[in-house]
């Protein structure tokens, strides 16, 4: 399968997370000891990944890179190696930073099925009562989560995702990943999480996003993000209905405490946002 065609069927990919795409992406590449393939073939199915994928800022960025990669003949599969090692390392170093959060037994609140969250819990299963967990519709990632931490017998609520009521209420902290960090902090995550900082906020419980240098779309503002995707009715009913499925929302920065990344903690009214 040549790189296009391998990028095109990742276009397709409507079940895993950031983290899992962009490694696609960049495994592409680093599956071939040389690039062969026409340029611009390239180039534009790098672009189209990156519109498949709004909202996702690391595989966005990792396309962007790779596109002036090739654009400046350089090797994209030598750079696509330093940037698996670069998200390995600081995916790790950002997880190391959350331990401070679980000093104490805690319970807390998360939507859809981070990567990096799950590391936190594995961390840290020791310090967690409770998690808390948003089913996070239309693939109901949530039931997967619960599935991981059944056998890591951390013990989980699962609850729709309009119960934020509840959820905000019965945690201590709510604690989530991090699809794309903006140039004004805001945050882009799975639908669901706006309403959920919205409730965290209404009961005086902190938000923290873990994420990573790689994660920030800085260019780009809460007003000025490119369109998200919508997707296939049928994921939600087969009736006919007109229906809108996104599955991205924006949180605005003052609704997010800190953002976990490895730098340390970043707190965004402290950067004038």
């Amino acid at each position: 399968m040549s790189i296009s065609e391998r990028l095109e069927e990742i276009r397709r990919d409507r079940l895993n997370g950031s983290l899992i795409i962009a490694y696609s992406v960049l495994g592409t590449f680093m599956e071939n000891k040389s690039v062969t393939e026409d340029n611009n073939i390239i180039l534009s199915e790098l672009e189209n990944v990156k519109v498949s994928f709004s909202g996702m800022g690391l595989v966005r960025n990792v396309c962007s890179i790779l596109q002036s990669t090739i654009r400046k003949n350089e090797d994209p599969v030598e750079m696509s190696h330093g940037l698996f090692a670069e998200i390995g390392k600081s995916s790790e170093k950002a997880v190391e930073n959350a331990d401070s959060l679980f000093q104490d037994r805690v319970s807390f609140v998360t939507i859809s099925n981070s990567s990096m969250i799950k590391e936190i819990l594995q961390r840290n299963s020791t310090h967690i009562k409770m998690i808390s967990l948003l089913e996070s519709r239309p693939n109901l990632e949530a039931i997967d989560l619960a599935r991981y931490l059944k056998d890591a017998g951390i013990p989980c609520t699962i609850y729709v995702d309009a119960s934020t009521f509840y959820a905000s209420q019965e945690t201590d902290f709510c604690l989530i990943g991090s699809d794309s960090i903006l140039g004004d902090y805001s945050l882009i995550h799975k639908t669901g999480t706006f309403p959920l900082a919205m409730s965290m906020h209404h009961f005086n419980k902190n938000v923290y996003s873990t994420g990573f240098e790689l994660k920030f779309e800085r260019a780009y503002t809460m007003a000025t993000y490119p369109k998200f995707m919508e997707h296939s009715s049928l994921e939600i009913t087969n009736l006919g209905f007109q229906t809108r499925n996104i599955y991205f929302d924006i949180t605005p920065a003052r609704y997010i405490t800190s953002y976990i990344t490895e730098k340390g903690f970043i707190e965004p009214h402290k950067t004038g946002s």
